[in-house]
């Protein structure tokens, strides 16, 4: 069992505070919980920003559009203040989400059971368990006088504490992040990052860091919020840009009717938009890249075949030096600049490292890669986000990961599983990747190590969607240190060519 390993007991009154709350803490846990549930097929887990809940902090979206949600609740007893919040939740849910059928309320305390005494009088008070079967049957019959089916269900301390202690290092891991004593804290990432800079002495000197592209690259690969806000962008963009090249043609057509290749453009403009019109996409799920490069092919063709088109057209009278037919190609034009902008990124390291859950960065000795992935790590503690390096030369031959948890000053009887689950629950606490760098593979041991354990180490990431791994390797060394059995697919490579004669 579980309970064999030193994982902590569960007490909510400690849970481990999330952005300095340990009401937020509840919440996001109640959240991370939500995510673990098994779903159907074709449906989307959605978790919602703070401070506009819509009445939930989650919900499942399913395939035929209904929606189950979960609320959660940090108090520590059913009273009237409760009982308030949760019917300004309930409001706000069934007004906000109006697919909802099932609602689950989350609380840190168990209801004492409601039994009647005999002989005592029938206008006793009410017990808690009373008041939340009258509470929970009064709403789902306000939802049924409304036409709605709604269940609602109920986790409580008992309820939560039983998914904490499943036997699954998703959920051991989370028992270990949030009611850890010390691991895992900000304080704590800093201290280990601490020691591994001083350790590489010369090579990282903070000073002198440059702002390349391939710093945007690994941050790309942490997941850093900034993506979801470039998908908003080219959105955005896409559809300033394509309504002004359709005014324009509009313009220019004046009574002709609207040829084939104008309501084509408008088709591969709005088929475009909506592939990037999707909710933010968090490191458990995959960027649609493919179906993304698939839509901008679609509506650079279109474009090219809209102006082609627009080049037939008689020249007609200049207004202010420009006819409309000038105007309609100087629009489309100004549209293919934002496609082809959009297409040259969906093929960038950026894009591609983003859906990659371990990548290798390679380089010659002097390139700089030790300071790029202290640099990385250093940007990422700084921002409260989960990040650590690990120098190679400090591993043994021997198994690696068990190594790594003590140069983490982690438990010895602490198994690497409930380690990458509690970083598996850092890293979705902080809505990024919780990234582990180790740097410099190739030295000291490390062909007695790796050709033999770095698929099995690798494997042993894959279950953790919000960890990932970074491995920096001498680009000569690369053929004796990492298997030919990890391809693309589950060891990504980029080559770092910038820092020359900075270490590495």
């Amino acid at each position: 069992m579980i309970r064999a390993v030193a994982l902590p007991d569960i007490n909510f009154s400690q849970i481990r505070p999330h952005d300095g709350s340990r009401h937020t803490g509840f919440e996001e846990l109640i959240t991370q919980l939500a995510s673990l549930e098994e779903r159907p097929a074709g449906s989307a887990f959605v978790r919602k920003g703070r401070g506009g809940d819509g009445g939930v902090e989650c919900f499942v979206r399913l395939a035929n559009g209904d929606e189950r949600g979960w609320q959660a609740k940090y108090v520590f007893d059913w009273d009237a203040s409760l009982e308030a919040q949760l019917d300004k939740s309930m409001k706000a849910a069934l007004a906000k989400h109006p697919r909802l059928t099932e609602l689950t309320v989350c609380i840190p305390f168990d209801l004492p059971d409601g039994r009647p005494n005999q002989g005592k009088s029938p206008t006793r008070k009410k017990s808690a368990r009373q008041k939340w079967e009258a509470w929970k049957a009064g709403w789902e019959q306000k939802a049924a006088d409304q036409q709605r089916a709604l269940t609602i269900s109920l986790w409580d301390s008992g309820a939560l504490g039983g998914r904490l202690i499943i036997d699954s290092p998703a959920y051991s891991g989370r028992l270990l992040y949030w009611f850890g004593a010390t691991a895992l804290t900000s304080e704590w990432f800093a201290e280990q990052f601490g020691k591994a800079r001083e350790a590489l002495g010369s090579r990282y000197t903070p000073d002198t860091n440059v702002e390349l592209p391939i710093r945007k690259t690994f941050l790309a690969f942490a997941r850093d919020p900034s993506l979801d806000g470039t998908v908003l962008e080219w959105s955005l963009a896409l559809g300033d840009r394509g309504s002004g090249a359709l005014k324009a043609i509009a313009r220019a057509l004046g009574e002709n009717d609207e040829p084939q290749e104008i309501t084509a453009l408008g088709e591969a403009l709005s088929s475009f938009i909506q592939a990037l019109d999707i909710e933010p996409i968090g490191p458990e799920s995959q960027f649609p890249l493919a179906a993304w490069q698939v839509a901008a092919q679609a509506c650079s063709s279109a474009c090219y075949d809209a102006l082609n088109w627009v080049f037939t057209l008689p020249a007609s009278q200049a207004e202010h030096g420009v006819t409309r037919e000038d105007w309609a190609r100087e629009e489309l034009y100004r549209l293919i600049d934002v496609v082809r902008d959009i297409e040259a990124e969906l093929e960038s390291d950026d894009w591609r490292l983003a859906n990659a859950h371990a990548v290798l960065l390679q380089g010659k000795a002097g390139t700089g890669k030790s300071h790029l992935l202290a640099d990385v790590v250093e940007h990422q503690i700084h921002a409260n986000r989960p990040a650590l390096l690990v120098l190679g030369s400090a591993l043994v031959e021997g198994e690696p990961w068990k190594q790594v948890m003590a140069q983490l000053d982690m438990a010895p009887d602490l198994q690497a599983k409930h380690f990458l689950g509690s970083l598996d629950a850092a890293g979705q606490a902080a809505g990024v990747r919780a990234i582990i760098c180790i740097d410099a593979i190739n030295e000291r041991h490390g062909t007695d190590i790796w050709p033999d354990r770095l698929a099995a180490f690798l494997k042993m990431a894959e279950p953790f969607p919000h960890v990932g791994i970074v491995l920096s390797c001498r680009s000569t060394y690369v053929q004796h240190v990492v298997p030919e059995s990890l391809n693309d697919d589950r060891l990504a490579r980029i080559t770092h060519q910038g820092f020359a004669g900075r270490g590495g």
